[in-house]
């Protein structure tokens, strides 16, 4: 028997020793596997190869300095790949195999990556290694949904590597972020950039609170109309639960809290007189919320603004109560205090609400 040197793969016969290898095969019959195999050491007699004594190797069986066979380990990654590390090593207890959550990571890390062919419609997002630290960029197949590459970092300089590398992207989504802007004109030039629904709709409210904060001081005098019904006379009807009613009437403030507000609003007026002059004088955005402790949001929705904020006040919300409040108060008054009976009453009178809006 020979064996080949994996050095300089020379053949030798000449026996140099034996040991005991232990390699842990799949279960048969519920029980563990261990099988014990007697392994020879060999002489490499070639002269000029730097190894002088090799042991044979069983490569359809396990891989050098193995404990498990090929066919154990390749279950194991399946398993992992499937239930994750912590889950995978108890269902593998339970199919008489034991690796810890450890060995399974380690094995699952040994798994090639399947190769892709490059996309033609093409997904880029950054997502968090470590929350407000280190990021990282998830390239994404849109047409095959799954995922293709993962970059180490969120830089423009990256991604432009990675495009340049598979050409042939013929459309990529994205956010708003400049780098990846800047990463896709360098590396695919040719391709169509476009926001992807989520970003699309995720932006939105934003984009639509800042239009109508830039147009606050237009939008002052208008109203929105509120149905008014007519009240009918309530037809009678049975007794019902004993239930308190709440009637929509703001509470007096008190001296204390009016002056409160006073003193929020002088706050607001003079941090908002400070923002713009620190603006026209030239001073960042940045540093403007440093110097007067508050957010860079405040600072951009205080430069929208066209008119104090103390100014804007808002307007009184109307309650679908409001036709009913004097009936309700007549009627609680005159000492019908049943929840239910007065909701079914306006309802017959043209309520539209719910009985939880008359019910505490």
């Amino acid at each position: 028997m020979t064996a080949r040197c994996p050095k300089c793969n020379a053949s030798s016969s000449h026996v140099h020793s034996r040991y005991m290898r232990k390699i842990a095969d799949l279960p048969w019959g519920g029980h563990l596997i261990r099988l014990h195999l007697c392994v020879r050491k060999f002489f490499c007699r070639t002269s000029s190869c730097a190894r002088i004594i090799f042991a044979e190797h069983l490569p359809t069986l396990a891989a050098p300095y193995a404990r498990r066979t090929m066919r154990q380990k390749e279950v194991v990654q399946l398993v992992g790949l499937a239930t994750g590390a912590r889950a995978g090593s108890r269902l593998i207890e339970r199919l008489q195999m034991l690796v810890s959550p450890s060995t399974m990571l380690r094995l699952l890390r040994q798994v090639p990556s399947p190769a892709y062919a490059t996309p033609r419609v093409l997904g880029v997002d950054d997502f968090a290694l470590r929350k407000g630290a280190t990021y990282g960029t998830i390239l994404v197949d849109l047409e095959r949904h799954r995922p293709v590459d993962m970059l180490p970092t969120r830089s423009a300089e990256a991604l432009a590597d990675w495009l340049k590398g598979h050409p042939g992207i013929e459309i990529i989504t994205r956010d708003h972020s400049t780098e990846y802007t800047r990463g896709i004109t360098e590396g695919a030039p040719s391709s169509i950039q476009a926001a992807d629904w989520f970003h699309l709709l995720c932006n939105l409210p934003d984009a639509l609170e800042r239009v109508l904060d830039h147009n606050r001081g237009k939008l002052t005098g208008i109203s929105l109309p509120f149905e008014h019904r007519e009240p009918r006379e309530p037809m009678p009807l049975g007794n019902q639960p004993h239930k308190t009613v709440q009637l929509h009437q703001p509470a007096p403030r008190s001296a204390s809290e009016m002056l409160v507000q006073q003193e929020s609003h002088r706050r607001r007026q003079h941090t908002y007189n400070q923002v713009h002059k620190l603006y026209a004088e030239g001073v960042n955005i940045r540093a403007i919320a440093k110097q007067l402790g508050i957010s860079r949001m405040t600072v951009y929705r205080y430069l929208r603004l066209d008119v104090d904020p103390t100014q804007l006040q808002r307007k009184p919300m109307h309650s679908m109560l409001d036709p009913y409040v004097t009936y309700l108060a007549q009627r609680w008054k005159n000492g019908c205090q049943n929840g239910g009976q007065l909701w079914h009453e306006l309802r017959e009178m043209g309520f539209p609400g719910s009985r939880r809006l008359v019910i505490i």
